[in-house]
């Protein structure tokens, strides 16, 4: 039986490979017969061929551009962002007894309807209840209007203190007061903070709020801005223009900056693809300060700037490539102390030699290097 089978079997096989030899003759007849045909008609056979392939390019590059449209569509309509598509409005109170007065003096209801911009059949419901709607939906508001202009109010407080609240600590903040208050909520229970539609439905309805990006200040510069000092500072200011009038060109301002040899963000190169890291030298892991004195004019004219570097000996080769005319100075910490700031006036003088006919106002912060005695003494000296 077994030999019978496989028999069989090696029938079967050599009648599907003579099927599949056939079927290979005959693709063989017909390619040799379209390859004919080809030479009989040339290069309109092949111009034909080449505008069908074109309109199947199209058709198929319009199909996936109409796909990414539609995708693209899909993905910026978010359910958090979907528009209000009915008409629905609230009807006050005043609304319905004005149209009932107008009802009783004669007007027809669709006439009346129409004038406040709903259909009769709304008006005709709206007037068989006994009160006007309050709100759209079945949901309530969490806080209150007054809670939560009690919020923009301790908010806008928090931010002229410069400790402006992130949007995870109102979140938080927003739990913790409804639970303090057994308010009704259906805040995250687990996580113990609002959601983020509570937050965006929070910002949507008070527009005076946004998210800022702030600016790092110090505790130091905190305290000096404020009110009184920056009237005490126009107010001498004022007096001064008003005793020695100065020109643009003999009002300059001052103030020291610091810059690191190694850039933040290193350019970008070129490298291989599906390289996992790709690094660069550097002069040092985390740089090296250096501190700039800058000193220009209101009408534009620079001094000289100074470069202070961490170093115990000065070198000319540090200033190769700055400004013409510019100074190097060395402190143990690289940052300006009153000594390299004398030294600083002497430049500055230099450059624009006051005298007592022609004086130089020169504004700068209440550091503690700019306030020594001998400070003083030089900027009021015309030596």
């Amino acid at each position: 039986m077994e030999e019978i089978q496989e028999l069989e079997s090696d029938t079967g096989k050599k009648a599907a490979l003579n099927n599949l030899d056939s079927v290979v003759d005959a693709v063989d007849r017909k390619a040799s017969s379209l390859q004919r045909t080809c030479k009989w008609a040339g290069f309109k056979l092949f111009g034909s061929v080449i505008s069908f392939s074109n309109n199947i390019a199209k058709q198929i590059g319009k199909s996936a551009t109409e796909n990414r449209t539609a995708v693209s569509s899909k993905s910026k309509r978010m359910p958090n962002q979907r528009k209000k598509s009915s008409e629905r409005s609230l009807c006050p109170q005043y609304v319905l007894e004005e149209a009932r007065r107008r009802i009783e003096n004669g007007e027809s209801k669709r006439k009346v309807a129409s004038s406040y911009g709903m259909k009769e059949s709304t008006l005709r419901y709206r007037l068989k209840r006994k009160g006007a709607a309050t709100k759209l939906g079945r949901y309530d508001a969490t806080l209150s209007p007054e809670i939560e202009q009690e919020f923009c109010n301790y908010l806008e407080d928090l931010d002229n203190m410069f400790q402006g609240m992130t949007p995870k600590n109102l979140r938080i903040a927003a739990y913790e007061f409804v639970v303090k208050n057994n308010i009704p909520h259906r805040f995250n229970a687990e996580k113990k903070m609002a959601g983020k539609h509570w937050l965006r439905g929070f910002l949507s309805r008070h527009p005076d709020l946004s998210l800022r990006r702030p600016t790092s200040t110090s505790i130091a510069r905190a305290m000096g801005f404020n009110k009184p000092q920056c009237e005490r500072f126009y107010k001498n200011l004022a007096e001064l223009m008003d005793k020695y009038k100065f020109p643009p060109t003999s009002i300059y301002n001052m103030d020291e900056t610091g810059l690191s040899t190694v850039p933040n963000n290193p350019p970008r190169v070129i490298s291989k693809k599906g390289k996992r890291a790709v690094n660069k030298i550097s002069s040092a892991e985390r740089g090296t300060n250096v501190t700039v004195v800058n000193a220009m004019s209101a009408s534009g004219h620079f001094i000289p700037p100074a470069f202070i570097f961490g170093r115990k000996r000065m070198k000319a080769e540090l200033l190769d490539g700055a400004p013409p005319a510019s100074i190097g100075m060395v402190s143990d910490t690289s940052y300006i102390n009153s000594e390299l700031f004398l030294n600083w006036l002497g430049h500055f003088k230099d450059h624009t030699r006051p005298t007592k006919e022609h004086p130089i106002l020169l504004v700068l912060d209440n550091h503690v290097s700019h306030c020594t005695i001998g400070a003083v003494c030089r900027l009021l000296s015309s030596e």
